[in-house]
């Protein structure tokens, strides 16, 4: 990018685009967010149940869903969702 920082600063203004709210922002809470600099998202049993992943490139995350609605096809991938919400 011909700056060092500049890798720095946009990742931190995605890291805010995504993390504000509608209509702003895509409205994933920032504890869901896995970090190298932080513990890993996980609920009560320690279990990592929802999380993302942003980079300046791409967006990764995941979820724990029932297999049952899974194999029905009743589950939308929130990344659709945010994708809508960041459009």
């Amino acid at each position: 990018m011909g700056w060092k920082s500049a890798v720095g600063i946009a990742q931190n203004s995605l890291r805010a685009l995504v993390s504000r709210m509608p209509p702003a922002g895509g409205g994933l809470p920032e504890e869901w967010e896995l970090r190298r600099d932080r513990p890993a998202p996980t609920d009560q049993g320690h279990r990592v149940i929802k999380w993302y992943q942003e980079y300046i490139d791409n967006h990764d995350g995941g979820a724990a869903v029932d297999k049952a609605m899974y194999d029905a096809g009743l589950l939308e991938p929130e990344s659709l969702s945010w994708q809508r919400q960041v459009q």
